[in-house]
């Protein structure tokens, strides 16, 4: 900012008593940090603060010197704060503690105007640091540090300083901070406040600008309270017009490439260097009114002409840092029509040329776009944001401190706006500026390329309005695209706000998604549509027609046609009833035909309910064949009972193969208590048994496991068929945590699929959901042979068992207790032999089958 300022009037002074500095280089604010000021000391003169700075003290303890500290001490006096008090504490700031025998202090500066010219006002920006809490319950509520200022005094405690309550520095520790006479860091994060203002005040040549902060004993004990990384900007007149661009003519492009920037790596250019109309402001510690070029690799805050090699092809952009807290970069454009422009088009490409912190925890790093009419420059004036002209970081989880190549279209957003009700007359200027702020933790590089700029015309015959007066909409059709008409449209970019103009009947939380928005219309056609999009979100199905009024305002490039208003008009959605057996169709990929549909049915429940957080996830049957139900949240309060008869609206989806009904409008009880069907008898679980109630017979766990799960699922063999069965057992069933049986058993539960795959095709992941411990029994279904038919001896043997018995017609097989087969002999007398000498030592079932009976026991072998 202060590059125009120094120009027009020169340099200013600093006073400390007689001492003076020049400013040798007029491009730059005034600034100050205070790293200078002792950190070691509890005597230091006040000879050794900054140049131009001073301070006097009031009460029976003043003196004129200052102490370094770190919030430790709790005396009355002038003080030097930072993390310790060893020489290597180099990051200060200037700060007091009142106290009964030092009841006031007042420090400040001091600065000269040895211009030609008098200046009009001032920016003022420090930031107030908290070191100390006394007692931040005093009866006189938070300590502050009252800031004031004045031309020509005679004193830093003269009399006739003028207070500016804006930049007064209030103590962070508010009256219900429990901190009591405890130091504190004063750099972390909650301790600290920035503070900036702008002041109009007339300072003549050889005038002198005095500015003070005044601290006085407070109620109980003090805190210690200090300022840092002071700047200050002078107010200048509007730069040159001769350095602002033109626009002088409408319906015409002015385009900037940024290709003059200049490209010698590492090289600083003054910003007299940047193309015509385009100017910048930084602010921090360490501004240097100069851009670097670069290609990415540079971290450091700054602003940079950014490119993927050393050429011509360059972009303008930026990167924030702690010591560089705030960008301000743009162009100046002087209405040079003759005519009134009421709207003008700003198009650009942003581009991205590093990554610093990906997934930042503030989200996205951004270049803010805001416009002004007759500003000062692009720091000062009255400037309106329009974050449709805002670029944000549109890669943000790549590598850490990595260069990116900001000409890969992945690392760009093409930017289109236009800008209007500008009413801006012959002669005015129209400021356009991106604002780069420093980011949470490492920034990314950011830049602003192929820009462009025209004054639009509007023609009485461009109009833009809703299709339609009333649109009828059913309550199922999800996301909807409502068209809006533009009438002769021109070469030019045309927007229109949507909004709601009234809500009608509808519960905006409930049944629509939608947010009022900006839609563009694509230059060039002479007639065509854009659309606003929103989305129908089903609800109750017993609630009724509703309706609601979207409304078209602020048009830019463009005026208002006839249908401005459509009211929008939501027919209930009758769900048609159909049978479960209808709904469990699925074509080769394992993709339920009826997908995405709406239904209303109706079955019996069984089992449990498997969701063990707060929804449901349970099943009903309709004879053999049923339907899974989910929905993440209890919304519709049905509290499940096995035995209930239910008549359910939803739609049907799938997870991982598993067809099920979600989205769950509704769920009606029609009665309680009833039977459950008679389960399926099958030998494993596949694609027909999805969602069946169903048996499975002689099953032994494989690995054997001492305690069924919670939550998880164990593997079974059917050692009749050797199919193997996983057993998934919810927390809700009566098995979760119960004695598992260590022979075979026969278990009931519910046929469902959750395949690996996430998307089509499905297939796999079969599975049984186990259902309460009365639903099992550890005996096999089939008829059993009477014990005293038969034995098996010795138990345990060393090499062969004899079978006796009754043995006509029988067949006797030898299993591990995984279900493996390792034996069959059939038996030929009531008394035979089987030679076991081969097997390893271990525990075996032997399973003996006499027609359609059989028994099965164990035998260990030694």
């Amino acid at each position: 900012m202060l590059k125009n300022y120094f120009k027009i009037f020169g340099i200013f002074c600093l006073v400390q008593g007689n001492a003076q500095v020049i400013h040798t280089d007029p491009t730059l604010p005034y600034t100050q940090d205070f790293n200078s000021l002792s950190s070691v000391s509890t005597s230091n003169s006040y000879a050794s603060l900054p140049l131009g700075w001073t301070c006097i003290e009031s009460g029976s303890n003043a003196n004129t010197e200052y102490r370094a500290d770190y919030g430790s001490m709790a005396g009355g006096d002038l003080y030097s704060y930072g993390d310790t008090t060893s020489t290597d504490s180099l990051e200060r700031a200037l700060g007091s503690i009142g106290s009964g025998s030092l009841s006031r202090k007042h420090f400040g500066m001091a600065i000269v105007n040895s211009s030609t010219t008098t200046i009009n006002s001032f920016t003022l920006k420090y930031t107030g640091e908290l070191w100390r809490v006394g007692n931040a319950q005093r009866s006189t509520f938070q300590d502050t540090l009252h800031f004031s200022y004045g031309v020509n005094m005679t004193a830093i405690n003269d009399i006739n300083f003028t207070p500016f309550n804006g930049l007064n520095f209030i103590s962070p520790a508010d009256p219900t901070d429990a901190r009591n006479q405890e130091s504190v860091n004063g750099n972390a994060l909650g301790q600290n406040v920035l503070m900036q203002q702008t002041i109009n005040v007339n300072i003549a040549p050889n005038d002198t600008l005095w500015l003070k902060w005044y601290d006085f004993n407070s109620a109980s004990y003090d805190d210690a309270l200090a300022i840092d990384d002071v700047s200050i900007y002078f107010q200048s007149p509007p730069a040159a017009t001769s350095l602002y661009g033109s626009l002088n003519a409408l319906d015409t492009y002015y385009t900037e490439d940024f290709d003059t920037l200049g490209a010698d790596y590492g090289t600083a250019y003054n910003y007299s260097t940047l193309p015509k109309a385009w100017f910048a402001i930084e602010e921090g510690s360490n501004t240097n009114n100069t851009y670097i070029a670069q290609h990415g690799d540079i971290a450091s805050g700054n602003i940079y002409s950014f490119g993927d090699s050393l050429g011509t092809d360059r972009a303008f952009g930026s990167v924030g840092s702690g010591g560089l807290a705030k960008v301000n970069y743009g162009s100046a454009w002087i209405n040079n029509t003759g005519q009134v422009i009421n709207n003008v088009e700003v198009n650009y490409t942003g581009e991205m040329w590093r990554q610093g912190r990906p997934n930042r925890a503030t989200g996205p790093d951004t270049l803010f776009f805001s416009y002004a009419v007759n500003a000062n420059d692009v720091f000062t004036g009255n400037y309106t944001a329009y974050d449709l002209l805002s670029f944000h970081s549109p890669v943000i989880n790549g590598t850490l401190n990595t260069p990116t190549n900001g000409n890969d279209p992945a690392y760009q957003t093409v930017k289109n706006g236009v800008i209007g009700n500008l009413n801006l007359q012959p002669n005015d200027t129209l400021w356009v500026r991106w604002i780069d702020r420093n980011s949470n933790s490492y920034d990314d590089g950011l830049a602003i390329d192929d820009f462009s700029i025209a004054a639009v015309t509007t023609a009485s015959v461009l109009t833009v309005e809703f299709q339609d007066e009333n649109t009828y909409l059913n309550e199922n059709d999800g996301i909807i695209a409502l068209p809006i008409l533009i009438n002769n449209a021109n070469n030019f970019l045309t927007q229109v706000e949507v909004s709601i103009e009234s809500t009608g009947t509808v519960d905006l939380w409930s049944d629509l998604n939608l947010t009022a928005a900006i839609v563009s219309f694509p230059a060039g056609s002479t007639q065509g549509f854009a659309y606003f999009n929103f989305e129908i979100l089903n609800n109750l199905p017993f609630e009724g027609d509703e309706y609601f009024v979207l409304k078209l305002s602020n048009p830019n490039n463009a005026f208002l046609g006839t249908n401005i208003y459509d009211t929008i008009h939501i027919a209930n959605y009758e769900y048609p009833q159909v049978s479960i057996a209808d709904l469990r169709g699925v074509d080769a990929n394992g993709i339920a035909d009826s997908l995405n549909k709406s239904f209303l049915i109706q079955g019996v429940t069984h089992g449990v309910n498997f969701n063990y957080t707060n929804g449901i996830d349970f099943y009903i049957m309709e004879g053999n064949y049923g339907m899974n139900i989910y929905n993440a949240t209890l919304n519709n309060q049905y509290n499940f009972q096995e035995g209930d008869e239910l008549k359910i609206w939803g739609k049907i989806n799938q997870f991982k193969g598993m067809t099920r009904m979600e989205n769950i409008d509704s769920i009606a009880v029609v009665s309680t208590s009833n039977s459950l069907e008679t389960p399926l008898v099958i030998n494993k679980v596949s694609e027909p048994q999805e969602a069946t109630y169903a048996t499975v017979d002689s099953l032994i766990l494989s690995p054997q496991i001492n305690t069924w799960p919670s939550n998880l699922s164990v593997q079974a063999i059917n050692i009749a068929t050797q199919d193997t069965l996983s057993i998934f057992v919810s927390s809700n069933s009566d098995l979760a945590n119960q004695t598992a049986p260590l022979s075979t058993f026969k278990m009931v539960g519910i046929g469902a699929q959750k395949s690996e795959n996430i998307i089509a095709p499905y297939s796999g992941g079969y599975r049984m959901m186990a259902l309460s411990v009365e639903k099992h029994s550890f005996l096999s279904n089939k008829e059993t042979i009477h014990k005293s038919n038969y034995s098996v001896y010795p138990n345990p043997s060393k090499g062969s068992i004899t079978i006796a018995g009754e043995m006509q017609n029988t067949k006797v097989s030898i299993y591990t207790l995984a279900g493996q087969l390792l034996m069959t002999k059939n038996m030929l007398s009531n008394q035979q032999n089987m030679d076991i000498s081969q097997l390893e030592n271990g525990v075996y079932l032997v399973k003996i089958q006499q027609n359609e009976a059989s028994e099965i026991i164990k035998i260990i072998k030694q």
